[in-house]
């Protein structure tokens, strides 16, 4: 199970150095390299958040569709 609140807070602060970066690239001087570098891996951190959010949720879709399909009785 993952953490969610955490997951959104650390989405949150990757996506605002994402655009920081995406500025600064503007202005910098070895051609974009280490901003095109780490703007790269950023776009993995963030993908990686949304992969594990969404499996989180198919998996509390999966348990929700049992509980519909398979009542306790």
């Amino acid at each position: 199970m993952t953490d969610t609140n955490a997951n959104m807070r650390k989405l949150r602060d990757l996506q605002e150095e994402f655009l920081d970066t995406c500025v600064k690239g503007e202005e910098a001087t070895d051609q974009g390299h280490s901003t095109f570098l780490r703007l790269s891996e950023l776009a993995d951190e963030i993908a990686t958040i949304h992969e594990e959010e969404a499996a989180e949720f198919r998996r509390l879709a999966g348990l929700a569709l049992d509980g519909a399909m398979f009542p306790k009785r």
